[in-house]
């Protein structure tokens, strides 16, 4: 649990491409907003040719 006023810091590596869901596995926090989108290497991903014209555009 998280305290009023702290924070959680996250690390990983970037050596996957892509748009990636980070969230809780309970429904409705995930409802509550409590998941972010993480657009990993922007570069790499846009300038993928293997990438659908409408992922692409999302």
């Amino acid at each position: 649990m998280l305290l009023r006023g702290h924070y959680i810091v996250i690390q990983w590596e970037q050596d996957n491409p892509g748009i990636w869901l980070l969230h809780c596995h309970i429904a409705w926090h995930l409802s509550g907003g409590m998941g972010w989108m993480v657009l990993e290497r922007p570069d790499d991903f846009f300038n993928n040719e293997n990438i659908s014209n409408a992922m692409s555009q999302t």
